[in-house]
């Protein structure tokens, strides 16, 4: 079992002090152009996940296969 899904509400942190950013502000800032080519690839494969009921888990970034169903 993978690692639980975030909400993107979570904040960065340095040590004890909270951040004003929030894992979704990272997310906006690194993945909003969903056509570029690295994201339209995952997009694909987050679509097809969703289409099976995969979507529970994050996806492992280099693992040996893309999908286990």
């Amino acid at each position: 079992m993978g690692l639980p899904l975030k909400t993107g509400t979570e904040p960065f942190r340095s040590g004890s002090q909270v951040l004003q950013a929030t894992v979704l502000d990272y997310w906006r800032w690194s993945a909003s152009n969903l056509m570029s080519n690295r994201e339209r690839g995952i997009l694909g494969e987050f679509l097809v996940a969703t289409a099976l009921g995969l979507g529970k888990e994050p996806r492992i970034e280099w693992n040996g296969y893309d999908l286990k169903y």
